[in-house]
């Protein structure tokens, strides 16, 4: 019975113990949350007064997205291997080597894709003259568009490509479910849609080599990629250094998946708003229409990079919505040296940051809660006076690399789209007002896009 109860008291000792240590690493955390948000003059940054014990803001993220969204808009601040992250000398290098992804040549050929993918889409959805959830249906042409213009011909096998589409899905809700990584959650799924991606990613990178070796012409973005890649790796043997380190088949399969997960919910979700403001402003998508009838007479014909260079108004209509809706919600940004955030208070180096894109967006413009595509027009230029506001694609040494390729997306579906068809947006109680209740997936879209299409016959809009 003594040593019964001596085991009883050792036990309980160890459980008072570890209580203890518990309660005081709580407290530590509270305390040291509260002094990080200090400013030199004693007042706190705006925020949270109390953190969730050991997982912060995650299970808020996860049970209410756009809550949690929402009050890091309002306490925020306007202001690895992955691509994002990288810093220094292999930053440059590689940004110096996507110079090749994005010439006039090389984006004329994506228009030229980017068109065809578009038609078939929108010929697919007018089959039906029933209303739709549009959002499911332009994240399938947006995956098709991407697919097609980074990988092309290297995605040959059609239920490889099914694969590949389910695997980035899977990939889209991990980021979207509880932070557990074990067989069976969405986290362990996405992890091994993210391994099947960059498994045929790697052989497309190997195949785009020996086809540009071969003296093939480049028809995708890996073929232009690995065009410049052969280059820069004969240069480097022929100085008797080192390959660069971004011309490996696994280090252009990574770059190429950053870029498809970059250009697949960001523009997915400007898709979606650009159909809905359309459907909600028939002002302004009648001057769409009457440029797109002035450069485009014969509307069959295939939109070139040319033509798309001239279309200004269609081209303000797309700036204006990715300002008026930034798809990302926030860009997490880690101090490369002391930075200072406000006139008292200076976030120290390696200090994760993360600015928000929307409050950015409201601040500076003329009436920046009205959608208007003047804004960007030669007289009034805001693109301009506003340029620092202006972040949808990112600032500084990280500058989105694709914003011309995302641009000109957006303008060839607002072109093939007002000229093909009429549509109307039914509004439910959830998005009677967009400003208030959107989805979170993770970029933003309308809280919902229920939209009826018919076609128009030829040029002649009713």
């Amino acid at each position: 019975m003594e040593v019964y109860g001596g085991d009883v008291t050792v036990s309980l000792g160890y459980a008072n113990a570890l209580l203890v240590l518990a309660v005081l690493y709580l407290a530590w955390e509270q305390g040291y949350m509260l002094a990080s948000r200090r400013t030199k003059s004693g007042k706190l940054l705006p925020g949270p007064s109390f953190a969730v014990p050991l997982v912060g803001g995650v299970v808020e993220m996860v049970l209410n997205p756009f809550n949690f969204w929402e009050e890091q808009r309002k306490t925020s601040f306007p202001g690895p291997s992955n691509l994002a992250f990288m810093h220094g000398p292999a930053h440059k290098a590689i940004r110096k080597s996507f110079l090749a992804l994005f010439t006039r040549k090389a984006l004329g050929t994506y228009v030229e894709l980017q068109d065809g993918i578009v038609r078939c889409h929108i010929a697919q959805w007018l089959q039906s003259d029933s209303e739709c959830e549009i959002r499911p249906f332009i994240r399938d042409l947006n995956a098709a568009t991407s697919q097609e213009v980074f990988a092309g011909p290297y995605l040959d096998n059609p239920e490889e490509k099914e694969r590949f589409s389910a695997a980035f899905m899977d990939m889209t809700q991990g980021f979207l479910a509880f932070p557990l990584c074990v067989p069976g959650t969405a986290v362990w799924k996405g992890k091994q849609g993210r391994l099947y991606i960059i498994g045929v990613l790697k052989r497309a990178a190997a195949r785009s080599k020996l086809a540009m070796q071969g003296g093939a012409e480049p028809c995708c973005l890996m073929d232009f990629w690995a065009q410049r890649c052969l280059e820069e790796i004969e240069g480097a043997d022929r100085a008797g250094l080192p390959q660069p380190g971004h011309t490996t088949d696994t280090a252009m399969a990574d770059t190429v998946m950053d870029f498809l997960f970059a250009s697949q919910d960001a523009s997915t979700a400007s898709l979606v708003w650009l159909t809905c403001v359309m459907a909600d402003r028939p002002d302004i998508l009648a001057k769409v229409r009457d440029e797109q009838l002035r450069l485009r007479p014969d509307l069959n014909a295939t939109i070139t990079g040319d033509i798309l260079n001239e279309m200004t108004y269609s081209r303000q209509v797309v700036k204006e919505v990715l300002r008026y809706r930034p798809p990302a919600p926030m860009v997490p940004q880690i101090t490369q040296r002391e930075f200072q955030l406000t006139e008292d208070f200076t976030a120290p180096k390696g200090a994760l940051l993360m600015p928000s894109l929307i409050a950015a967006s409201m601040q500076g413009y003329t009436q920046a809660d009205t959608f208007d595509p003047d804004r960007f027009s030669p007289e009034r230029k805001e693109d301009l006076t506003c340029q620092h506001n202006f972040l949808t694609f990112g600032c500084g040494p990280h500058y989105c690399v694709g914003r011309q390729y995302a641009t000109s997306h957006l303008i060839v579906y607002l072109a093939i789209l007002s000229m093909s068809c009429n549509w109307t947006r039914r509004r439910t109680q959830g998005s009677a007002d967009d400003a208030k209740n959107w989805l979170y997936l993770p970029t933003i879209y309308p809280h919902d896009s229920l939209i009826s299409l018919h076609w128009a016959t030829g040029s002649q809009i009713s």
